[in-house]
């Protein structure tokens, strides 16, 4: 489904502009939005917009509530403004936002008994303005609000986050029912951010490299095989699998678990022109410039030993010779008890942005 750009702007300011970001949260849980955000990197391209679920009638605006919490500026949404990146948004109260041509139209409240709620309306303007640059974060799922508008994102070919109540004291549980199979993502409130931002960084990346999103380390989890993300790699039974599923995605994406088992798609294998067997054991380094290859391998070992998400850029050697400029950007995977089980990652080509920096 094509964008209409007479309402979003032209192919360019597409490229330049944010990521927007809806989250919903309950009203009597802002404090916790100071935890989401610990680990927003800044200066990243990307605008948040906060609806809130629960008491529509407190006495303060949810933009008082929120700004103690957060240090974005917090901006109070009106008709027609234009979202920007390191911003976060609020209705007025009494409203509700909706996006439109990247700005905001505002709409009545809906009744008690209308049946899409606030956060299902701004998920669904979302979804059919932004498509697949869309997000969105549920921190304190409730009801059913949001259900049928992080299907939408989905579809569109967006991410959708949820927020995953991990201690005995968090009865999220029944909440959460309603949310099962919709979201693409479920993190534990610390590293919901981190797992945000690979998003973020893979549409930025992506569209600065003229690439189509969502070809991705996070479509590649998504298609693993249960027993891959449960229990690592096993050459022999999920190989075949792993190929069907994204041979055919035009960015290199690749897989490894803790045993030093590899996977590649065919992007992958044809760029360096190498077999899996050459990847095996660490032996991924050796495509490495030898300038970078300490650094980018410290980093990488780094991120596995702190179970991070991994970002790095290096110079590798290409299947005719040539070294390019490479951006790898990997998401760690986790059995159902918590232990890390591997990396699945994506690598795009970013040396025609190098040469513009150096010029």
């Amino acid at each position: 489904m094509s964008r209409d750009l007479s309402e979003s702007g032209s192919v360019d300011e597409l490229r330049t502009a944010p990521v927007i970001v809806a989250v919903g949260i309950r009203i009597g849980e802002v404090a916790e939005l100071r935890s989401f955000f610990a680990d927003l990197t800044q200066g990243t391209e990307v605008a948040f917009v906060l609806v809130a679920d629960g008491d529509t009638a407190h006495p303060e605006s949810l933009a008082t509530l929120v700004s103690p919490h957060v240090d974005l500026p917090v901006v109070e949404a009106e008709e027609g403004t234009l979202i920007e990146a390191g911003r976060l948004y609020t209705p007025p109260t009494g409203r509700v936002v909706v996006v439109k041509g990247r700005r905001f139209r505002l709409q009545p409240s809906p009744a008690s008994d209308d049946h899409v709620g606030p956060i299902d309306r701004l998920l669904f303007s979302l979804a059919k303005d932004q498509q697949s640059r869309a997000a969105a974060v549920l921190l304190s799922p409730g009801g059913g609000d949001g259900t049928r508008g992080l299907q939408a994102i989905r579809e569109a070919g967006g991410r959708s986050f949820l927020r995953k109540r991990t201690t005995a004291g968090e009865s999220g549980s029944d909440r959460e029912r309603a949310f099962d199979g919709v979201a693409d993502h479920v993190f534990p409130l610390d590293r919901l951010m981190t797992g945000l931002m690979v998003h973020v960084d893979h549409v930025l990346v992506a569209e600065r490299n003229g690439l189509q999103w969502p070809s991705s380390a996070a479509y590649a989890a998504e298609h693993l095989p249960t027993s891959v993300l449960s229990h690592g790699l096993d050459m022999e039974r999920d190989a075949a699998h792993f190929r069907a599923v994204i041979d055919s995605a035009p960015v290199l994406i690749w897989a490894n678990d803790r045993h030093g088992n590899v996977f590649l798609n065919r992007a992958c294998r044809d760029f360096f022109g190498a077999s899996e067997a050459d990847f095996r054991h660490n032996g991924w380094s050796n495509f490495i410039h030898e300038e970078d290859r300490e650094a980018f391998t410290a980093a990488y070992r780094v991120a596995v030993d702190r179970q991070e998400v991994f970002e790095g850029q290096c110079r590798v050697l290409r299947h005719d010779g040539m070294y390019r400029w490479m951006q790898s950007i990997a998401l760690p995977r986790f059995s159902d008890e918590g232990w890390l089980v591997g990396y699945v990652g994506s690598s795009f080509d970013i040396s025609r942005m190098k040469s513009s920096e150096r010029t």
